[in-house]
């Protein structure tokens, strides 16, 4: 026997008591729907309230499966009424339940429209109307949606995209409507035609299921429908392109070999990273800028054979993670040589100072005492001769060597420049909030001394009132810092679309790495090794002075520094190299900021091969060995730098993505504005920056078109929507 409490529960409507008790899988909601139907309809259709249903239409998925019922009740003196009965389950199994049907809605008879993939369509209001209709034409598959009029942006109309469809709504004012609203979502669920029956001269409310009027020819009718265009805003129609992929995720880069750095820091790097289990991607880019900088103007590199083309050592380095990949940690372990040599030279410096002190304090003595006897022999002779009390110039007060800079202004850096002419290494942990500060008109000046600064052979002058004239006879700035890749994202989107930041600062960072996330941690509890680590603070010593490597290098007969070049089989390597990089840059489709960025290699590769070079005891000239490593690191680098790049273009595909939800939703209609989105507030559209930039790409890529209105005032820019785009 039945208990009466489970027919109770099974058919009545779901209330807030259950929907808050109610458990489910984790990451879905407190009920979820149950599509097909698992659980028989063995029970009556008994509503609690409304009594048994006059009139039952099944709906069904593409298979034939049972998503639910409709229900209509007619109750005495009461209007009609209609109630979905569909299937839930709110943990405690599977029961029927008078409850609306998961969004999206299907459309009735879905299992027909399978079966029949070539036959014309029919739309109209109604289940009883659908029912009606598929007797009057059967060569017509017929369906509706559910809740009639009232809410057909709710059903997904995707299965009649490529089909050629009729509408036939209730002659009324909802009915007229209902037949617009449709065959513009039709349009965009890409459907081939779209035609509408025309019923003005219908009795008012008349649909398909009730008696046919005197004279009027149904099948007649239905063949002389008009076409419906898609929707303009100005009432034109438009040849439409197939819409171009969205950009999606994060491009792939290839992986970091150790052999890509010299062999004198390699095994310190990997060793180094993997206690500290970082990518050693971040550890080795930061290692090679300290390289650089220590080098500096010391040596140069001529790349050609001939030429006077020379390049410098220094490098810009920019890591790339999100918080809590040990950025910080790794750029500290790959600083701590130059932190050493830093540490040193105060200590000399210190020393320095306590002798020119003494020699400053001895001079002026005696600078005194040969003014007191000039006086004397001026006063017994005015014409005596005092050559022989005249002293040199004051002692000149040693200048502390330095090789970081750490988050000082231009005009600091520039004094410590004049100061440091082999250049230094300027250190930023967040880097990307300097490039933005920069890119501010009121920095113009400090942008121009930064781009100056990354040649490393090019003079610079300050002219100032407080700090007067100064001249830096080769500015050369090493660069490092890290960042995250929302905030990099935005920024390089802003250079590509031509904004601030497209003069080529982004581009100077060669030593870009955005490595992926490493998905394995071990717990690595060992002793690091400390023969690697002595040796590199050796080679750190030994850069920093070269003044031995004078004897190999060859000093340019204008007074421009030494510098090497290759020798023979690396000069071959190179200038191969370097042909399949002007090929690229001339006949590849690069995006510019990619393509400006790639010709900054001109410069990266020679100066990797340079600190490669003298980072293993090379000797004069540069070898193949060296130039092949600074090849294959660059080859590396490209693909981390496309990466960085095409993160630009996808700071507009979220919201871009999330617009286009919105229409398949059928909360964005055609025609739309920039406005019709930010009043909703909207997840992933709630700023009106992302709304704009996402509209952009949308555009550039052909899911959109816009079109400018004039007003009475400001042009009001309305949105059309691809109907290639929903098919």
């Amino acid at each position: 026997m039945v208990d009466r409490s489970d027919i109770d529960r099974s058919f009545s409507p779901i209330t807030d008591a259950e929907m808050g008790s109610c458990h489910a899988p984790s990451g879905a909601s407190s009920i979820w729907p149950v599509i097909p139907a698992s659980q028989p309809l063995a029970l009556e259709f008994m509503h609690p309230d409304h009594g048994e249903p006059s009139a039952i239409w099944a709906y069904t998925n593409q298979h034939g499966g049972l998503i639910g019922y409709v229900c209509r009740f007619d109750p005495p003196e009461e209007k009609k009424t209609f109630s979905p009965l569909t299937c839930w389950d709110d943990g405690r199994g599977p029961q029927w339940r008078w409850k609306g049907f998961a969004y999206p809605h299907s459309l009735f008879q879905l299992h027909h429209l399978a079966q029949r993939p070539d036959a014309p369509v029919l739309i109209v209001e109604g289940e009883k109307t659908a029912a009606a209709a598929s007797k009057l034409f059967p060569e017509y598959v017929v369906t509706t949606s559910p809740g009639g009029a009232r809410s057909p942006k709710k059903t997904d109309w995707s299965p009649l995209a490529g089909r050629e469809v009729s509408i036939w709504a209730d002659a009324d004012e909802e009915g007229h409507g209902y037949a617009q609203s449709v065959a513009q979502l039709l349009w965009r669920a890409g459907a081939r035609s779209v035609r509408v029956v025309e019923v003005g001269d219908l009795p008012h409310k008349w649909d398909l299921a009730d008696q046919l009027p005197e004279g009027v020819d149904v099948n007649a009718r239905l063949a002389t429908t008009r076409p419906v265009l898609q929707l303009q805003a100005s009432g034109t129609t438009r040849q439409w392109s197939e819409p171009k992929p969205l950009p999606s995720g994060l491009l792939p880069v290839e992986a970091f070999d150790p052999t890509f750095l010299p062999d004198a820091i390699a095994s310190w790097v990997m060793d180094t990273t993997d206690q500290m289990q970082c990518p050693p991607d971040y550890m080795a880019v930061s290692a090679m800028a300290a390289l650089g900088s220590v080098i500096g103007r010391q040596v140069g590199i001529r790349p050609q054979a001939l030429t006077d083309w020379t390049e410098t050592a220094n490098m810009w380095a920019l890591i790339v993670g999100r918080p809590g990949v040990m950025k910080s940690p790794a750029m500290k372990e790959a600083l701590a040589p130059l932190k050493r040599l830093e540490a040193k030279a105060r200590e000399q410096n210190q020393l320095a100072l306590s002798a020119y002190k003494e020699e400053l304090d001895e001079h002026r003595l005696r600078a005194k005492a040969a003014q007191s006897a000039a006086k004397k022999k001026l006063t017994g002779n005015p014409n005596a001769d005092l050559s022989d009390l005249r002293l040199g110039s004051e002692p000149e007060e040693p200048k502390v060597r330095r090789f970081i800079a750490s988050d000082c202004t231009y005009e600091a850096l520039g004094e410590i420049l004049v100061d440091n002419p082999n250049g230094v290494l300027a250190f930023r942990d967040e880097i990307v909030s300097l490039l933005k500060t920069l890119d501010r008109e009121e920095y113009a000046a400090a942008r121009g001394f930064f781009l100056t600064g990354w040649n490393g052979t090019d003079s610079y002058t300050f002219d100032r009132i407080i700090r007067g004239h100064q001249h830096i006879e080769a500015m050369c700035i090493s660069m490092l810092g890290s960042t995250q890749p929302g905030r990099l994202g935005e920024y390089v989107g802003r250079a590509l679309r031509g904004g601030a930041g497209d003069d080529g600062l982004i581009q100077r960072f060669g030593l870009l790495v955005w490595p992926d996330t490493p998905s394995e941690w071990r717990n690595v509890d060992r002793l690091p090794d400390s023969e690697a680590r002595h040796g590199v603070n050796a080679l750190f010593e030994r850069l920093s002075d070269l003044s031995l490597l004078s004897s190999e290098a060859e000093l340019d007969p204008f007074g421009r520094g030494y510098f090497l070049r290759f020798d023979q089989p690396a000069l071959e390597e190179f200038t191969a190299w370097r042909e399949g990089l002007e090929r690229k840059l001339r006949v590849d489709n690069l995006h510019p900021a990619m393509e400006s960025h790639l010709a900054k290699y001109r410069k990266l590769v020679p100066g990797l091969a340079l600190i490669n070079h003298l980072a293993d005891h090379g000797i004069s000239p540069v070898g193949q060995a060296a130039t092949c490593r600074a090849i294959n690191f660059a080859a590396y680098l490209e693909t981390h730098a496309r990466r960085a790049y095409a993160a630009g273009v996808n700071t507009e595909a979220a919201p871009a993505k999330a617009i286009l939800e919105r229409i398949r939703k059928g909360d964005l209609t055609d025609p739309f504005t920039a406005r019709d989105i930010h009043q909703r507030d909207w997840s992933n559209l709630s700023d009106h920056r992302q709304v704009e930039e996402g509209l952009r790409l949308l555009t550039d890529l052909d899911w959109l078109t816009d079109e400018e209105l004039k007003t009475g005032g400001r042009p009001k820019v309305i949105y059309h929507i691809n109907p290639l785009a929903f098919r």
